[in-house]
């Protein structure tokens, strides 16, 4: 039977285990929260603008008007656009060919996608630096997440990159808030042990601002929770944490992960098998692809 880590209260308070009730940091931002003094950055108004207009099916030409009223992302579009997760024989060179390629759900997914990487920023050395951090992790986690989807074809692929990108969206604004606190309040260790702690309560609840989908709103909950199985079929959380678990492989301390088979999300694939063996090969065949788009998105 399907079984979900989360539960009403979880979803409002935040936990802090008994391991680290000592820890001061948690406990600030949890009365920060209970407060409901938690700022919860702003998506901003294009990809808000794009989405309620695609709500309303209009065509790309429409699309194309929204994305051209900013330059940047209209740039960076064309950019992903070319890249090898959508290159064709002839290379976008104009926004409406972009999106023309690519189509309007993963214009879609990608102007929001594109759109967040604005929210990653801090005047605070430290902070920016995990931020930093948490950016590349979350682009290369996005980027497994649209070729597995590829693979297995049991998932969107655009669907399954904006997946990838907002599992850990809940760490900026714990981050921002830690930016305004004395850096000598905290230990580098205290905001390490904190992170995991806080970022699947806060992303769920950025997620609710900024109104994605119930099928979203699992995901920051649970995409490190490798046993999760609140679907008896393949789902967004699912392909999260495959790839999350993917992207540990190789890694020194693999020996501290569950073997993929193992998992449930594992058992929901169709006619694949994800060993090892085959795993290190999928990750092998996309390095160049995923090598190529985290590119175009950093820089």
């Amino acid at each position: 039977m399907a079984t979900r880590k989360t539960d009403a209260d979880s979803l409002h308070k935040l936990n802090i285990p008994d391991e680290h009730d000592d820890n001061r940091l948690l406990h600030l931002f949890s009365d920060h929260l209970t407060n409901q003094n938690l700022e919860i950055p702003s998506l901003p108004a294009i990809a808000i603008q794009l989405r309620k207009a695609i709500q309303k099916d209009i065509g790309i030409a429409e699309a194309v008007q929204i994305i051209q009223l900013d330059p940047v992302i209209s740039g960076k579009l064309i950019e992903v656009a070319n890249c090898p997760l959508f290159r064709t024989g002839t290379p976008a060179k104009t926004c409406i060919s972009a999106v023309n390629r690519i189509g309007l759900k993963a214009t879609q997914s990608l102007v929001t996608s594109i759109s967040i990487q604005s929210i990653f920023k801090t005047k605070s050395k430290l902070i920016q630096q995990n931020l930093d951090h948490l950016w590349k992790q979350s682009l290369y986690i996005s980027m497994l997440c649209s070729v597995l989807a590829s693979v297995t074809k049991q998932a969107d692929p655009d669907e399954a990159l904006l997946a990838g990108l907002i599992s850990d969206i809940g760490t900026i604004p714990f981050l921002h808030f830690i930016s305004n606190i004395p850096q000598d309040y905290y230990s580098e260790a205290e905001l390490a042990a904190a992170l995991p702690i806080v970022k699947g309560l806060v992303g769920y609840k950025v997620l609710v601002d900024w109104g994605f989908s119930e099928e979203f709103l699992d995901i920051p909950l649970n995409s490190e929770n490798w046993y999760q199985n609140s679907s008896d079929k393949l789902n967004l959380t699912d392909i999260v944490v495959l790839s999350r678990l993917h992207s540990k492989i190789g890694s020194a301390n693999m020996a501290d992960y569950p073997p993929i088979a193992s998992i449930p999300a594992a058992g929901k694939l169709k006619n694949f098998e994800l060993s090892p063996e085959f795993s290190l090969k999928i990750l092998h065949e996309a390095k160049v692809q995923i090598n190529e788009t985290l590119k175009a998105f950093t820089h």
